[in-house]
């Protein structure tokens, strides 16, 4: 029982830390945009861009303007949808059933799972945006290990993700 225990302390200690760090970067960085029901907070160090409920984290000088407002687009995807939410919720869960290697495997797949719907709803009706999207994707991927409680855009497989895209294009619909 004590182990338990000690497991949900080290774990729920985890996600405050990774609370703090976000609500930090948000206070402290005075480079922020409010647009529509989002804030961008550009940050001048080498990050990957990610959000986080409202606020999106980007350093604008990684990018040309083009990955730039494409990355936004994403982003402000994760944001409408409040797919923090569901990492939250999944934290949750691995937290309470830390022992269980299931539910890793479950935050995994649920991780991955947003990032294809969301690069689907990134894309929807824009055919000749695909290839240029596919090729962002592989601009911005990087092997940084980004925070779990943040929707990243790098988060899942970019091999996976543009196989998945190619085979939706190919049938007309989503894979199973």
């Amino acid at each position: 029982m004590w182990l338990y225990i000690f497991g949900v302390g080290v774990f729920s200690l985890h996600l405050l830390a990774q609370i703090i760090s976000m609500l930090w970067k948000v206070y402290t960085h005075t480079d922020q945009i409010q647009d529509e029901d989002y804030t961008i907070v550009n940050i001048h160090a080498e990050i990957d861009p990610y959000s986080f409920f409202r606020y999106i984290f980007i350093n604008p000088t990684n990018y040309d303007y083009e990955t730039y407002e494409q990355i936004l687009a994403h982003e402000k995807v994760h944001v409408r949808q409040r797919h923090s939410f569901d990492l939250l919720l999944a934290e949750y869960a691995v937290i309470l059933l830390w022992f269980n290697p299931f539910i890793w495997i479950l935050r995994k797949e649920i991780e991955k799972n947003i990032e294809y719907q969301t690069d689907d709803i990134s894309v929807k009706g824009k055919t000749e945006e695909k290839e240029q999207y596919q090729l962002n994707l592989l601009k911005v991927a990087t092997y940084t290990q980004p925070l779990s409680i943040t929707t990243n855009y790098n988060q899942s497989s970019i091999k996976q993700r543009i196989l998945k895209d190619q085979m939706f294009t190919a049938t007309g619909s989503m894979p199973l």
